[in-house]
């Protein structure tokens, strides 16, 4: 009987010990590994490919227009305009105190103003210039910003209409009487021009009302001869997507 009872202690030991090592094999060589590297992979694959698309999403985004122009497109407010190959689009700046990204702002200007603007704002960032861009010489050739409605406009007061803030807009501000505004029509929309000040250079306010919001452009370099033609041109070729 003590025979038999040592027989089957012995024989419990075996399977136990057994049934151990088998479980110890299986821990170690099963194919967790294989699918956690996979499942790694996977992750690291998608994390890159957002942060590549949120990279290039900050980049403006140009295609050829022909005619030595590229097109840019906001697709954030939904519109076009064409621009000479050799200017640049700034969707992030800040201007004469005015940032861009937070007041649906847009700003076009030649490589060359570019240049001259960048150094500008390193030379007053050193002590070098008394002022900062814009308030004097510095080159911001043309912008746009967008409103969702006419109440959402500076200084809107008491208008509840677009012509109406355009008029007061043309009351408040002393006209240069030599100039005659440039742009009377962009595209199909209703259109409104006017001069913000009365300098050499007067600036240009063209206003755009379309079904997705009001563009109001500011060509900063409007003189009375021909030079801004550029900037014209752009403003014209504004088209809603």
């Amino acid at each position: 009987m003590n025979a038999q009872k040592y027989g089957l202690t012995v024989l419990f030991s075996v399977v136990v010990i057994g049934a151990l090592a088998y479980g110890g094999w299986m821990y170690f060589n099963k194919p967790q590994d294989t699918k956690n590297t996979q499942t790694s992979a996977v992750v690291n694959t998608k994390t890159t490919a957002t942060e590549t698309t949120i990279n290039t999403a900050k980049k403006p985004v140009l295609a050829d227009a022909g005619n030595g122009k590229k097109q840019y497109t906001n697709a954030a407010h939904g519109f076009t305009v064409e621009i000479p190959n050799d200017w640049v689009v700034d969707e992030t700046g800040s201007i004469c105190g005015l940032d861009f990204a937070k007041t649906n702002t847009v700003g076009f200007r030649s490589s060359v103003s570019q240049a001259t603007l960048e150094k500008e704002k390193t030379d007053h960032e050193q002590g070098k210039r008394e002022f900062a861009p814009c308030y004097d010489s510095s080159p911001n050739a043309l912008s746009v910003q967008w409103y969702a409605t006419a109440q959402d406009l500076p200084t809107n007061g008491k208008s509840t209409t677009l012509a109406e803030w355009v008029s007061a807009e043309k009351a408040q501000v002393e006209q240069d009487q030599r100039a005659t505004s440039t742009i009377q029509k962009v595209g199909t929309y209703t259109t409104y021009s006017y001069f913000s000040n009365s300098i050499d250079a007067a600036d240009e306010k063209v206003v755009v009302d379309t079904e997705k919001g009001i563009f109001v452009f500011t060509n900063e370099n409007h003189s009375d001869d021909e030079k801004d033609v550029i900037e014209r041109a752009i403003i014209e070729s504004f088209r809603i997507q």
